[in-house]
């Protein structure tokens, strides 16, 4: 049982961590697009934790951020069903 949870374990943390690269690669992408500040402006993200979040995935860290590039930008979402 106990090698099944961390199982279970691993699979969801490969997940949190693909997550993350997906709103990394996502904020870099978009930012081609866009300028930073529109980005930030749009979404209340404050652009320095958008510039942490390009360069690292592993700053994405809060799920009011998540949910805010989720509702103003959906292409987000066909991203993630694309895994």
């Amino acid at each position: 049982m106990v090698k099944k949870n961390l199982s279970y374990k691993k699979i969801i943390n490969d997940q949190i961590k693909l997550r993350k690269e997906i709103v990394s690669n996502f904020i870099k992408d978009q930012s081609r697009v866009e300028s930073q500040k529109e980005i930030s402006l749009k979404t209340g993200i404050n652009e320095n934790t958008l510039t942490r979040i390009k360069n690292n995935p592993e700053s994405v860290t809060s799920f009011d951020n998540m949910v805010a590039l989720y509702t103003v930008y959906p292409e987000l979402n066909k991203r993630f069903l694309n895994q």
